[in-house]
């Protein structure tokens, strides 16, 4: 993100991945935990380009298990009706790990003009859309 005559901006080339985004439902009441949480795509589906850039990446250990953790910054055109409730899921062609959690939206200098959002990713066994 770069500042033009105080106008947030970017070059349109680097919009380069397609996004979906993914909204959340309850079912229930399923067994004795109560409802189960389901991410679904709306109708039409709500589809970006979008600019990603990776912040960050480490492996650790929990439980007796290797879990990997990234950490991206997806930057869009505004729209108003993305919230940070919702999820994000990259384009079918990564099958492990698709599915992105947004940790943080901002709105550069509050112009409505561009949203960058902090993901944090989840793996394709723990999201369910």
């Amino acid at each position: 993100m770069r500042l033009t005559d105080q106008w947030p901006g970017i070059d349109p080339g680097e919009l380069r991945h397609r996004i979906t985004f993914l909204s959340q439902s309850l079912v229930g009441p399923i067994g004795p935990s109560g409802t189960e949480e389901k991410w679904f795509t709306s109708s039409p589906p709500l589809v970006k380009r979008a600019k990603i850039q990776y912040l960050n990446a480490r492996d650790k250990v929990a439980n007796g298990q290797d879990i990997g953790q990234v950490l991206a910054e997806f930057t869009i055109r505004y729209d108003r009706a993305i919230t940070s409730q919702m999820r994000l899921q990259t384009a079918n062609q990564y099958p492990n790990g698709g599915y992105w959690v947004i940790e943080e939206m901002i709105n550069p200098g509050e112009m409505n003009l561009w949203l960058v959002m902090t993901c944090s990713q989840l793996g394709a066994d723990r999201a369910t859309a």
